[in-house]
């Protein structure tokens, strides 16, 4: 199955994909290094950088603010790279923290999850699209994706690293700690023509129940070739359902790579091109960590409380 993109989708990412551009950043990047440094060039250098997909480049400007080294500390020697929490961009929108992990899986295990979901084809469906107070329906102009909630292979273990995490990635993404309510697990497949358009997760207070962290990991086969399908993740004010004109962190989706933010930024996956069917698709287990409510401020919240 493959998707066509519908005009009104495709135009509400034009802007998005010219500011993404890395010949535009670049260029914008070498004008920046003729001027003295400080740190409001230093915050713009780490924005272009992440805007245009180079996020450990970003990871090195952030650290230079020094506003936290950008590392989730795993206790184990090895240590996560981040996009750390606390930092705003022009006109006071959060710039959303990430936690980054490449080389996830041993590649035989990631190959062979692979091959278990192309075995799984025809229990992927279309993707339904939420709006608040309706029944989930298919809007092929706001998404276009495949989806199974029953796949097995690997799932405990995807269950448990994220138990055994917890903490690690509350940290890393500046959030307090929290008790868990569930996990939502399922396999996703964007073939080609497949889109996500600017959504967010959550659009509660963070005290409230409900998603507190969104996470990827992306897997494909070693022939696995297309363009677009990368994960954008704006600049917002979550509380105000606010977003950035200009700014966002691009993820590209290379495979073997987890990524986690908080559920409340605004996020987007751009229209995805490729040749070869359903199994040379972008795919990615994707996942959500539930909160139980509590009296928990996030620390987007505290700023904007502060105003």
């Amino acid at each position: 199955m493959d998707f066509t993109v519908l005009e009104t989708a495709r135009d509400s990412f034009a802007q998005l994909l010219k500011l993404g551009d890395a010949r535009l950043n670049q260029a914008l990047l070498a004008a920046l290094a003729e001027r003295n440094r400080d740190t409001n060039t230093t915050l713009f250098a780490a924005n272009l950088l992440r805007r245009s997909g180079d996020l450990p480049g970003a990871r090195a400007e952030f650290a230079k603010l020094g506003t936290g080294g950008g590392d989730a500390s795993t206790g184990g020697g090895r240590d996560w790279p981040c996009i750390p929490a606390n930092n705003w961009s022009n006109g006071g929108f959060a710039i959303a923290p990430l936690v980054i992990i490449d080389d996830f899986l041993p590649v035989e295990r990631m190959q062979a999850l692979h091959r278990h979901a192309c075995e799984r084809e025809g229990e992927f469906r279309a993707a339904l699209a939420t709006n608040e107070g309706a029944e989930p329906s298919y809007d092929p102009d706001r998404r276009q994706s495949l989806l199974d909630y029953k796949f097995t292979l690997e799932r405990e273990f995807f269950g448990t690293f994220i138990s055994q995490n917890l903490q690690v990635l509350q940290h890393g993404l500046g959030l307090p700690e929290f008790s868990v309510d569930r996990c939502e697990l399922k396999l996703t497949n964007h073939v080609d023509g497949g889109f996500f358009r600017i959504h967010a997760d959550n659009h509660a207070a963070f005290a409230d129940a409900g998603r507190a962290i969104t996470w990827l990991y992306y897997f494909a086969d070693e022939g696995a070739s297309f363009s677009g399908g990368e994960l954008l993740v704006l600049d917002s004010c979550p509380d105000k359902s606010t977003v950035s004109p200009a700014w966002f962190s691009k993820v590209i989706p290379l495979a073997n790579r987890f990524v986690a933010f908080p559920s409340a930024f605004y996020h987007a996956v751009t229209p995805l091109s490729h040749v070869g069917g359903f199994a040379r698709g972008r795919f990615a287990v994707s996942g959500h960590i539930r909160k139980r409510a509590d009296n928990s401020v996030a620390w987007w919240e505290i700023e904007n409380l502060s105003d």
